[in-house]
């Protein structure tokens, strides 16, 4: 019996192990089309996109980034995924990877991806204007962040949850809206951020966050930050200046204005994914199984 236990190990083994051996590693320069289909990749170092090229990743797609990779899109990238199946960015060992960086990148979307374990998990470099919608950012020191140009943004209706900042440094200009988004315990909500003409923070869901709000700075140029019709969880309005950083903790800065609050949750915000729950430890599952493998024929051989 213990013969047929170490036989059937070994196959079932084996098997997990060829398929380790035939994993896409995605690493380097990508300068034609390229359309990743459902499966499991390995993101290592930099991956860069160039500029007339296009990524598509479809539903299904797992990327595991080895800690300090980067997938840099100079192109455009299309989010071909839907809600039930969604595609899935996470660290190979639970340490920071790089994450996303979108350079003047116009023409891309990015919805239906969960994406976890990144130091700025999406950062939006130059102009990249880019409809940002149902996904589900946790772990990340930076959900969103922006380094580049000021731009128009629209995030909406996703779930930020347990990120150092959910968005932090963003330049926003014209009419921006981050509206319907579930904002749960995270240190920061709005952090940093350098804001012209009007951006428009209204119908999220704040619960549990440490702080929500940098108001921008008082002066010619800098534009306006609308936080009214949010909900805070329950608090009251005597309570919820202590979560924002504006004219009345430093004079430099603008008020921002919150009111009126609302009493409900909002039910139809956040990200609307339903991911199937994986083990974070998975890479180093297989790899255990390998391993055991490995011991397994050689004890066969011997």
């Amino acid at each position: 019996m213990k013969n047929v236990i170490k036989k059937l190990s070994f196959v079932f083994a084996l098997s997990i192990c060829s398929k380790l051996s035939y994993a896409t590693t995605i690493s380097g320069s990508i300068l034609s089309d390229l359309t990743l289909t459902k499966g499991t990749y390995y993101l290592t170092g930099t991956a860069s996109l160039a500029p007339n090229a296009k990524l598509t990743i479809e539903s299904g797609v797992k990327i595991i980034a080895s800690p300090g990779s980067q997938l840099v899109i100079g192109g455009s990238l299309t989010t071909a995924a839907s809600s039930n199946d969604p595609i899935h960015f996470l660290s190979s060992n639970g340490s920071l990877w790089g994450g996303i960086q979108f350079v003047n990148s116009n023409n891309s979307t990015f919805s239906n991806v969960i994406i976890e374990d990144a130091y700025m998990a999406v950062n939006l470099n130059g102009i990249s204007k880019i409809s940002i919608s149902n996904n589900i950012f946790r772990n990340n020191f930076y959900g969103i962040s922006d380094y580049g140009g000021y731009q128009q943004m629209n995030v909406s209706n996703n779930t930020f949850e347990n990120n150092d900042s959910a968005l932090f440094g963003i330049r926003t200009s014209g009419t921006s809206q981050i509206s319907y988004n579930n904002f749960l315990n995270n240190q920061y909500v709005l952090k940093g951020g350098y804001y012209f003409g009007t951006t428009l923070v209204q119908n999220n869901n704040f619960l549990n966050n440490t702080m929500v709000v940098d108001a921008p700075a008082y002066g010619f140029g800098y534009g306006t930050l609308n936080l009214e019709s949010n909900y805070w969880g329950g608090l009251t309005q005597n309570e919820i200046p202590s979560y924002i950083v504006d004219i009345y903790d430093n004079a430099l800065l603008q008020e921002v204005k919150f009111k009126p609050v609302l009493t409900n949750f909002i039910t139809n915000a956040g990200a609307s994914i339903t991911p199937v729950p994986e083990p974070k430890n998975t890479p180093m599952l297989l790899l255990g199984i390998c391993l055991m493998a490995g011991i397994l024929r050689r004890n066969k051989q011997a």
